[in-house]
């Protein structure tokens, strides 16, 4: 459903990175795991685009966030940095799913419009309420839980040790996304189907 470049993301940038830096930090390297890992990051949004010659706004708002990782280290020599890197991104994107309800087409809704998948709706159907409703409902849906993952690790952050902090920092990563995957999937058809057999548009 959703393209390569905004799963990459999600999946692969999110955990390579934390394990550079904790093996580096494990090793007294606390200083050089954030930027290795921050640069690392970076690096994955550079090869992205270079490799598909495409600008979205996936990628504009992951390098963002790694510039501001890179250069806040190196100028403060400080770790936290790059470890409130994963909240700001979280922030930014729950900002960016809420902030597109605004428009007329929600953001999940030009997603999957972009995609193959997307063909398979009629022109006619796009243009019932219930096709955009359905498609709004799963935006708000994922900038909520986006929203919900940033306060909790800027709470982690400020509380848990640093190995705690990590932990579930990558662990709200892979289930958070996934599930956001499934339902995004799920619920559209099932909301449809229960729009149709009520006569609802």
């Amino acid at each position: 459903m959703l393209n390569n470049s905004f799963q990459s993301r999600f999946i692969v940038g999110g955990v390579i990175p934390v394990v550079l830096f904790y093996l580096l930090h494990r090793t007294g390297q606390t200083l050089t795991g954030a930027i290795v890992a921050g640069s690392r990051g970076l690096g994955v949004t550079v090869i992205t685009y270079w490799l598909s010659r495409e600008v979205n706004i996936f990628a504009v708002l992951a390098t963002t966030v790694n510039l501001i990782e890179i250069i806040g280290t190196l100028m403060t020599r400080n770790h936290d940095f790059y470890l409130a890197g994963a909240a700001i991104d979280s922030f930014l994107y729950a900002i960016l799913f809420l902030g597109s309800l605004l428009l007329a087409r929600s953001l999940m809704q030009l997603l999957v419009e972009a995609t193959p998948q997307g063909d398979k709706f009629s022109e006619s159907f796009r243009q019932q309420p219930m096709y955009r409703k359905a498609w709004q409902i799963v935006t708000a849906v994922w900038g909520v839980a986006y929203l919900i993952r940033a306060g909790l690790l800027v709470w982690g952050q400020i509380n848990l040790s640093l190995e705690l902090f990590l932990t579930i920092r990558t662990l709200s990563n892979f289930p958070l996304f996934i599930g956001l995957m499934v339902f995004s999937y799920w619920f559209p058809a099932r909301y449809w189907k229960k729009r149709r057999a009520g006569n609802g548009r």
